[in-house]
């Protein structure tokens, strides 16, 4: 019998174990501090702002979001320096300038087509970041086409309110399982920055760079020519940054509580309340495909030692193989399960709680009154 959830929750909730948090947080700004480098997390991950809150007291005053609605949101709770670090979208522009008027914000110019319509449409003061594409091929500016780079730089320092004021990139390719491709692919990336920061510093004076991924700002050192750290994930982690040897199992601070609906004896086969709507269904691919790792949940924390896996989800249901080495749980049982991913679930779930049954908010759109009607 696995030790039941003392909040006694009757369906799936996501925890999230603030000293986790503290410690993550703690550890990349001492880690940015010790680089000399400024630390400006990405709070797409958690978009909450008692999380933002906890960050915030320990001394970080700038952050990221991923839009000018998550912008607008932690804007009203005092943060005063956001990063919009997601292509502009032009569409969005009456919030943007609502915005510049009220903080220190800045956006990303990921297509030099959008160009013309930010100049004319600008009408507060704005910090313009290029997103450049060091061979992510995702969005942005390629970093070999120097030209767009320029003219960008050009045209953005002669507008009356906008400030041209450095390169933003994600190195999203550094997600993979192979270490030394991670470190060479970072490295290589080090090598372009600099050479960029050679380039287009001749057409403005320091300019400044922006890099975040939570694999590189976790497990590497080298940062010559970035000025700030932008990681998301790191806050939380999860079972994929694990693989990628960017964290420890100990160092996940989420982790859904699930309620154990039926046990097949013979197969080993334990069926979970919690499926795709509540994990998403990111995977990690191996000899059994992995959905999230089952572990077991006490009064104050859950246990690191891996009992499961979930190796099929559908919408409601988590497939589990229980391990020949633990005793199987019964209907009505309690287990944690580590997400793949930790942004995707903390999205799918739309709030945490801790063990004290408090509960915690995330960014909902809907608050702000920009849904359609």
């Amino acid at each position: 019998m696995i030790n039941n959830n003392p909040m006694k929750f009757d369906y799936p909730a996501l925890l999230v174990d603030k000293e986790k948090v503290l410690k993550n947080v703690k550890r990349m700004k001492q880690k940015a501090s010790d680089l000399k480098k400024d630390l400006r997390p990405h709070f797409k991950t958690h978009q909450s702002v008692e999380i933002g809150d906890w960050i915030r007291e320990q001394g970080i005053d700038k952050i990221a979001v991923s839009s000018p609605q998550m912008a607008e949101y932690f804007a009203r709770y005092g943060w005063k320096d956001i990063l919009i670090a997601f292509p502009l979208n032009i569409r969005e522009m009456n919030l943007i300038n609502t915005l510049g008027k009220k903080i220190k914000l800045g956006i990303c110019i990921s297509d030099i087509k959008v160009l013309d319509q930010l100049l004319n449409e600008a009408k507060s003061n704005i910090d313009v970041w290029i997103e450049t594409d060091i061979n992510y091929y995702r969005s942005g500016i390629d970093y070999k086409n120097q030209e767009d780079a320029i003219e960008v730089i050009k045209r953005v320092n002669e507008h009356q309110f906008l400030n041209f004021k450095g390169l933003m990139i994600h190195k999203g390719d550094l997600y993979i399982n192979d270490v030394d491709q991670q470190e060479k692919k970072h490295l290589e990336a080090i090598r372009i920055i600099k050479e960029l920061r050679s380039v287009l510093g001749e057409f403005k004076k320091d300019i400044k760079v922006s890099y975040g991924d939570t694999p590189s700002c976790s497990s590497f050192d080298y940062f010559e020519g970035v000025d700030e750290l932008r990681p998301g994930n790191f806050v939380f982690y999860d079972l994929m940054q694990n693989t990628f040897e960017a964290c420890e199992l100990n160092d996940i601070a989420i982790c859904l509580s699930s309620p154990v609906v039926a046990v097949y004896e013979e197969s080993r086969r334990v069926i979970s309340y919690g499926g795709a709507v509540h994990l998403a269904k990111d995977y990690l691919q191996g000899e059994e495909d992995s959905y999230g790792k089952i572990v077991k949940i006490k009064e104050d924390k859950w246990e690191l030692e891996i009992v499961g896996n979930i190796y099929k989800l559908s919408q409601e249901h988590g497939v589990i193989r229980w391990s020949e080495e633990h005793d199987l749980p019964s209907p009505g049982d309690v287990i944690g399960v580590l997400p793949v991913h930790s942004c995707h679930t903390a999205s799918a779930m739309g709030c945490y709680y801790e063990f004290n049954g408090s509960r915690i908010e995330r960014f909902n759109v809907s608050d702000l009154g920009h849904c359609y009607n």
